[in-house]
């Protein structure tokens, strides 16, 4: 019985060690599997690993595919670019030596209009005195203009006689050799005369003689030998006489040459002067139309102050009555001007603030606001960008002469106004010309196409793109017309008040203050447009980003009405997705 319960015990032990055995054979199974699974998820980890860093790799690829696209694209449009500068550099080569005297000259006079400038600035009393200055100069040129055509006419009389008597001496001569002629046919014909009336007598006197006296025909052939002899000597005498004759007229040929000479070297004298008095006529001409440039442009800044100042007089009596109707003071007007200028910051919340010269070298961003005291027409927006890319052209140096001028200049040229005519230089004049009138039709053009793009479409911003490419230019000119409260042209300010407005703003600010000489270049315009406004002549240009790394002049435009929700609601009226960018088909050449 011990035995078996012995067994039984051994028999339950080895059934619980066994249990145990296959327990952690199972446990063992168990941890191995769980050690597998983990493996395999260690390496699902591995292959989300490698797969997330293939991935990344791959958008890095890409990554550097599209920077290395770029850099090419930038590459190339640089090289694009550099080579057009060469090419402008060729051409300008050329011209270098002529422009570098002119350039020296137009700085100079820039640095002494300058000089005058602030002259005028610290000291306003001398204005008149300056005016009347300039009127005694201008007149003191006029009369010095007239003495050096008095003296050039006088020059010019004395040349006229001096030849009208040489003519009359030639013709004085040459009717005496004709008379000499004559005299010498007439002499050859009285001998032969003579010589014949001597055989006559002769023979006459040997018929009767010859019966009688045949002695006598020794001694009268003797006698007409001696006449003959006689006759041969005063016809040498005669030759002698004429070659003296000869010989002083010959004397006095020679000496009419050499006085031909002379006339002829001071005619080559007076001719010299004369191109040398041209070109001291062109430079004091050119000097009165600086003289006069800067007097229009003094006048121009002083009428604009003053309407400024009327314009101001205006609003602060309108606010004044306005606030006193309503019981403000003047503390409550300063509040409400100042809630108006902080309703026209940008919406960053930065100031307005022009950008100092190094600043824009570097390619910084300048911001000028002009704000309208009152509604604007889209004529009026239209007619402020023509005149703002006149003015950028002109202070950019790619016109030679404000567009006015240059179109007034072309009028005369063509017979269609009175007035000077503007001087073209010697050299490469057919060319000068080409270039002259290529610049005015192509700005024509596209002032008329832009006036048709403002009828068609809301116009919220233009970009004026000069020199350099349309990815990367030199300088690039904003006008931002999205807070413009547009109105009909009968309830909006007038198109004059708003271009001295403009005007009044960029002198005051003294934007284009740079005194260098810039080299020619291409200008490009750019307008934004709703897509389906159905323009023909602007071409689409949807690729088109507003470039980062250049000089840029964001040009601000605004309304100062009471009621600033109008703009607001006008900004929302128009989805901005729907609106492009539209390129010129022509790209504005400029010249010197």
């Amino acid at each position: 019985m011990e035995m078996e319960a012995n067994f039984a015990t051994q028999l339950c032990v080895f059934r619980k060690v066994t249990e145990r055995d296959e327990e952690d054979a199972r446990v063992t199974e168990r941890d191995e599997e769980d050690a597998r699974v983990t493996e395999r998820d260690e390496e699902d980890a591995r292959v989300t690993e490698r797969d997330e860093g293939d991935a990344r790799v791959a958008e890095r690829d890409e990554e550097v595919a599209r920077v290395t696209e770029d850099a090419r694209v930038t590459e190339r449009d640089e090289e694009d670019t550099r080579v057009a500068e060469r090419d402008e550099e060729d051409t300008r080569v050329a011209e270098r030596d002529e422009e570098d005297a002119r350039v020296a000259e137009r700085d100079e006079e820039v640095a002494r209009v300058a000089e005058r400038d602030e002259e005028d600035a610290r000291v306003a009393e001398r204005d008149e005195v300056d005016a009347r200055v300039a009127e005694r100069d201008e007149e003191d040129a006029r009369v010095a203009e007239r003495d050096e055509e008095d003296a050039r006419v006088a020059v010019r009389d004395e040349v006229d006689a001096r030849v009208a008597e040489r003519d009359e001496k030639d013709a004085r001569v040459a009717e005496r050799d004709e008379e000499d002629a004559r005299v010498a046919v007439r002499d050859e014909e009285d001998a032969r005369v003579a010589e014949r009336d001597e055989e006559v007598a002769k023979v006459a006197e040997q018929d009767e003689e010859v019966a009688k006296v045949a002695e006598r025909d020794e001694e009268v052939a003797r006698v007409a030998e001696r006449d003959e002899e006689v006759a041969r000597v005063a016809e040498r005498d005669e030759e002698v006489a004429r070659v003296a004759e000869r010989d002083e007229e010959v004397a006095r040929v020679a000496e009419r040459d050499e006085e031909v000479a002379r006339v002829a070297e001071r005619d080559e004298e007076a001719a010299r002067v004369a191109e040398r008095d041209e070109v001291v006529a062109r430079v004091v001409e050119r000097d009165e139309v600086v003289a006069r440039v800067a007097e229009r442009d003094e006048v121009a800044r002083v009428a604009e102050r003053d309407e400024e100042r009327v314009v101001e007089r205006e609003e602060e009596e309108k606010e004044r009555n306005k606030g006193h109707g309503e019981g403000l003071s003047a503390e409550a007007d300063r509040e409400i001007g100042y809630r108006k200028e902080v309703k026209l910051q940008p919406p960053s919340g930065i100031k307005w603030e022009l950008l100092t010269e190094s600043r824009l070298q570097a390619g910084g961003e300048a911001e000028l606001p002009v704000l309208f005291p009152g509604h604007v027409s889209p004529e009026s927006c239209c007619q402020l960008v023509c005149e703002l890319l006149k003015h950028v052209l002109y202070q950019r140096q790619q016109l030679p002469l404000p567009y006015q001028q240059l179109a007034f200049f072309s009028r005369s040229d063509s017979g269609m106004a009175d007035g000077p005519v503007v001087p073209h230089p010697r050299g490469n004049k057919p060319n000068n010309c080409k270039k002259f009138q290529q610049a005015l039709s192509e700005l024509n053009e596209v002032f008329q196409n832009l006036e048709a793009m403002f009828v068609l479409t809301l116009v919220p911003c233009v970009h004026i793109l000069l020199g350099g490419s349309i990815v990367n230019p030199k300088e690039m000119y904003e006008i931002n017309m999205e807070r413009v409260t547009f109105c009909s042209t009968e309830e909006s300010l007038k198109t004059v008040s708003c271009i001295r407005k403009l005007f009044h703003t960029l002198f005051d600010k003294d934007i284009f203050n740079e005194l260098k000489s810039y080299p020619l270049m291409n200008t490009v315009l750019l307008v934004q447009g709703h897509r389906d406004c159905g323009v023909q002549w602007f071409r689409p240009k949807l690729n088109y980003r507003v470039p980062n790394r250049s000089r840029k002049l964001v040009i601000n435009l605004a309304c100062d009405t009471m009621n600033f929700t109008t703009a607001e609601d006008q900004a929302t009226n128009h989805n901005l997705d729907d609106y492009i960018w539209f390129q010129a088909p022509i790209a504005i050449k400029g010249f010197h």
